[in-house]
């Protein structure tokens, strides 16, 4: 067991994939926490990075493979303990990142499934959980195509509440260690927030950067889909009552199932087509954006700067590097922290 100091207990940054994990760890990591050697880049789904600790995502991965579960920790059953052939790999880990000397911490949402584990071997980490609303994750989901959510839509239901009934057993055993917010609180109000994970948690936290652009926070007001939510998936919905509640949240909630009629799977199933559907269309209109302005430089190679700005207007300015995708939603804003030694995600 490794014991570290106050000043160096380490901040694990917990939430269910799509909950805005990322956003909070790129805060965290402009606030003054290490957030690991080696971070996983950017990929399509996720632009301006991860903020995701490669080497405890690959030890989480190979636990979860170990016992026949999916690397991305889709599940909503019980995983078995860490096999006791990765336990030194772990210890490994955990000495590495001491040896750093920096406030330290990490970001990975598979430690959901494992923090017993880690509880046993951190007794003094904190824990800074995020969680959003079950219709916003599920969307996002859907819209990033995970095979896993293709097959089965009302899977992202259950795996959404597999892992916040897991924090709220975690919180209850061990309320002292833990602050949990919802992301609307992280986006709105990120230095109060803060100030609340260091004045509860006695993490060495810094105030964060404030560099965000609401354009790229997808928010859903919900009414809809918060109505196939509780006609579909009750238990989901209650858990994200309970979790509310610790976060302290007041703020009203959409309306239940319209009176004509209660959603089934049906409307599962239909919202994520139609999310998959946009995808594609927003895909195929980057694609013929991107054509058409390769079109246009091969044309006006060398042409003045005052008939290019002319063009580029004229033609929408130049595409984005890639394509509208699935999920770029709750996102730090590009370029307002650095993510140190990160290698480009696959």
């Amino acid at each position: 067991m490794i014991r570290p100091s106050a000043a160096a207990r380490p901040l694990l940054i917990g939430g269910m994939h799509r909950s805005g994990t990322s956003l909070t760890a790129s805060l965290v990591a402009s606030a003054g926490i290490d957030l690991g050697p080696e971070l996983l880049g950017a990929n399509a789904s996720n632009p301006a990075g991860h903020f995701e600790d490669l080497g405890i995502q690959d030890f989480h991965t190979r636990c979860l493979l170990a016992h026949g579960v999916s690397g991305e920790g889709y599940t909503a059953s019980a995983v078995g303990r860490v096999p006791a052939a990765l336990e030194p790999l772990a210890d490994d880990l955990l000495a590495e990142r001491l040896e750093r000397g920096a406030p330290w911490g990490w970001k990975e949402p598979r430690t959901t499934l494992f923090l017993d584990f880690w509880q046993e071997r951190l007794p003094e980490a904190r824990h800074l959980i995020v969680f959003r609303q079950p219709w916003e994750v599920a969307d996002s989901l859907f819209r990033r195509g995970d095979e896993a959510f293709i097959r089965d839509p009302a899977f992202a239901f259950d795996v959404w509440t597999h892992y916040n009934r897991l924090f709220l057993d975690f919180v209850r055993r061990h309320r002292s260690l833990c602050a949990v917010f919802e992301i609307s609180q992280v986006v709105h109000n990120p230095r109060g927030v803060f100030r609340a994970v260091q004045s509860r948690l006695g993490v060495p936290l810094g105030l964060p950067a404030q560099r965000y652009r609401p354009d790229l926070l997808r928010r859903d007001s919900g009414a809809a889909r918060a109505a196939i939510v509780r006609a579909v998936a009750p238990e989901a919905w209650h858990t994200y009552l309970e979790l509310r509640a610790l976060a302290g949240l007041d703020t009203r909630l959409p309306d239940g199932p319209s009176p004509d009629g209660t959603p089934g799977p049906e409307a599962v199933l239909a919202w994520a087509q139609a999310a998959r559907a946009a995808v594609t269309t927003r895909r195929l209109v980057a694609e013929k954006r991107a054509k058409r302005w390769r079109k246009a430089v091969a044309a006006v190679h060398g042409l003045p700067a005052t008939l290019w700005t002319a063009l580029r207007a004229v033609l929408g300015g130049p595409p984005a590097p890639a394509p509208a995708d699935a999920a770029p939603d709750l996102l730090p804003f590009p370029g307002s922290v650095p993510a140190p030694a990160a290698r480009r995600a696959a």
